[in-house]
């Protein structure tokens, strides 16, 4: 629980610190909704995508702009592990492409390459 305040401090921090960026200020009912909203994305991950905005948008970034700039950095993030799977795979195992592979395999790739395991499914290879 200390952890899940320690982050929403974080997430609200990051917004107004966004807002400063802009010369511009959140009401504190706007910054509980907007930490609300995207209670769901990691502090690292709002802190990345919050950076990439602040060099790309001439305006200050709203809720919906963090949240689909989020999920395309995900998508791509996901694309990318699972091509290091496939090739952690090829290197070292003798799996075939065409053939279903294991979770435990997957997981074990997953581990291999600094990640958790689980966070790709061997049905989504």
């Amino acid at each position: 629980m200390l952890k899940e305040l320690e982050n929403n401090e974080k997430r609200l921090q990051l917004l107004i610190s966004m807002a400063d960026c802009y010369q511009k200020k959140y009401t504190d009912d706007a910054l509980r909704l907007m930490g609300k909203a995207l209670v769901n994305i990691p502090v690292d991950g709002l802190e990345r995508v919050i950076s990439e905005l602040i060099t790309e948008s001439k305006w200050l970034p709203t809720v919906s702009e963090i949240v689909q700039a989020w999920k395309e950095s995900k998508q791509i993030e996901e694309t990318n592990i699972k091509d290091l799977v496939y090739a952690w795979l090829r290197h070292n195992t003798n799996w075939n492409m065409n053939a279903p592979v294991a979770q435990s395999l997957v997981d074990e790739a997953l581990i291999g390459l600094g990640h958790s395991e689980g966070i790709i499914r061997a049905s989504e290879l």
